[in-house]
This record gives structure tokens, C-alpha cells and sequence, in this order.
């Protein structure tokens, strides 16, 4: 976990220099708008911002309240997100495509209900299986 934190920091000094990270999302959008995005690339904007709060959690030895309250409000964030993109973007596309989305709409709900139910250990095994997920979809369909 250590080895992947510090590659993940590395990763964003460099990105950071480089200008990298995705721009600010043109809204906050509802779960209602987000079913009416035609743009994939301004709803992954959307995704990656919403979580901007949540991957720390994943090291934190202990989780307040509050952490679990953020990542509660972060699953049904990705929640949303998976099912926007299995509306409105998933056809037409390779099935391992809607598997990524179908995979990080279920880690998002179990990611709810641990943080619903105040356990931590779920709580940052979901945060990281959510990570490794967006990875190895960018991975595949960027």
C-alpha cells in the first residue's frame, strides 16, 4: 500500500508539472443530469473530481465519522457515474467496457453499505479495488 501511495504521489508531481490533470467539470451535476451527459470525457472530469477527498482515506490508519460519511458520499458518487456511463456510453462499445462500469457500480454499492455499517477495513479495500478498476479501464479504453 505504501510502494502504491508513493507511485501515486510521484505520478501527480509529475502530472501536476505537466499540467495533466483533467480540468474542472463544466457542473456539479445531479444523478438526473449525469443520465443526460452526451460527453464522456467532461463525466470522467466529473468522476475524478468527486473523488479528490476519498483516496487518502485508503491509508488512514483509523476513519472517523466524517471519513465515513465522505465515503459514503463518494460510492454513490461512482455509483452514479458507473450508471451514466452503462446509459449513455457502454453500447456499441467492447463488453469489457460495461464489465469495468458494471464492476465499479457494485464495488460502489459495497462501498456504501461498509461505510453505512462504520467498517473501515471494507470501507479502504473498496477505495483501492474503485482505483484499481478506473486504472485498468483508462488502461484498456483511453
Amino acid at each position: 500500500m505504501v510502494q502504491r501511495k508513493m507511485a501515486i504521489m510521484m505520478a501527480a508531481v509529475v502530472a501536476l508539472g505537466l499540467g495533466c490533470f483533467p480540468p474542472e467539470p463544466k457542473a456539479q451535476y445531479t444523478p438526473e443530469q449525469l443520465l443526460q451527459l452526451t460527453d464522456l470525457k467532461e463525466l470522467m472530469r466529473f468522476q475524478y473530481h468527486g473523488l479528490d477527498n476519498t483516496w487518502s482515506l485508503a491509508d488512514q490508519s483509523t476513519l472517523t465519522p466524517a471519513d465515513f460519511r465522505t465515503a459514503g458520499v463518494a460510492a454513490t458518487h461512482v455509483r452514479d457515474v458507473a450508471g451514466a456511463v452503462l446509459q449513455n456510453f457502454a453500447a456499441g462499445r467492447p463488453d469489457g467496457f460495461r464489465g469495468f462500469a458494471e464492476q465499479l457500480k457494485g464495488l460502489a454499492e459495497g462501498m456504501a453499505a461498509s461505510a453505512a455499517a462504520s467498517d473501515a477495513e471494507a470501507v479502504k479495500t473498496a477505495i483501492g479495488k474503485i482505483g484499481d478498476t478506473c486504472d485498468a479501464c483508462h488502461s484498456a479504453y483511453r
